[in-house]
């Protein structure tokens, strides 16, 4: 009788060790299966339209977990962010849009203002513009548009660096651009800064 319940229990914790290795077996089958999602390779604020080049696609298991964010497919169409993003956060399918955002559009800068700190993506401004005197003077400066978001921040780099010049993408509202158009138009002096009370 004793040796029928050894055998019993030995069977029983025989089958267990064969169950385990199996499941062990499942997860590192499932493991080998993988997807590509796709990951902001820097800060990307509303109203941006998403390109390839802004991404990198991330290997990940191929796991549910996943199934609500983009893939690098998805954004082939230059997608509209509906949300803004961080560098290096997974893209989530919900942050994405295909219509562009008509009451902004994108105005490309030239200014000489160094580096500060708050000169980066996904920053609020203030643009400031005053008209020409002279040839060699301005009048007083004014806000010509209150809040501009910047898109993107693109510097000399290298040996011959211009420290001082920037090249900046901003959005601009569009009840702005026709007033900014025309200081461009006109040589006005153009200068970026913090938007009052809005911490960048």
């Amino acid at each position: 009788m004793r040796r029928f319940k050894t055998s019993r229990r030995t069977l029983v914790g025989l089958a267990l060790v064969v169950i385990a290795i199996a499941g062990v077996g499942l997860i590192v089958q499932e493991s080998t299966h993988t997807r590509i999602i796709a990951v902001a390779l820097d800060t990307v604020v509303i109203g941006q339209a998403l390109r390839s080049s802004d991404v990198q696609g991330l290997s990940v298991p191929d796991s549910p977990v996943f199934d609500s964010y983009a893939t690098p497919d998805d954004i082939g169409g230059s997608p509209v962010v509906t949300r803004s993003l961080v560098a290096g956060e997974l893209i989530p399918l919900d942050a994405l849009g295909f219509e562009a955002i008509s009451d902004d559009s994108i105005v490309t800068l030239e200014l000489s203002i160094g580096q500060p700190e708050w000169l980066q993506s996904g920053a609020v401004a203030e643009l400031w513009v005053a008209p020409m005197a002279t040839e060699n003077s301005f009048l007083a400066p004014f806000v010509l548009a209150p809040e501009v978001t910047i898109l993107r921040v693109n510097k000399d780099e290298g040996f011959a660096a211009d420290a001082i010049t920037t090249r900046v993408e901003v959005l601009v509202p569009r009840r702005h651009m026709a007033g900014v158009i025309h200081a461009l138009a006109n040589r006005y002096f153009v200068h970026l800064g913090p938007a009052s009370g809005i911490t960048p």
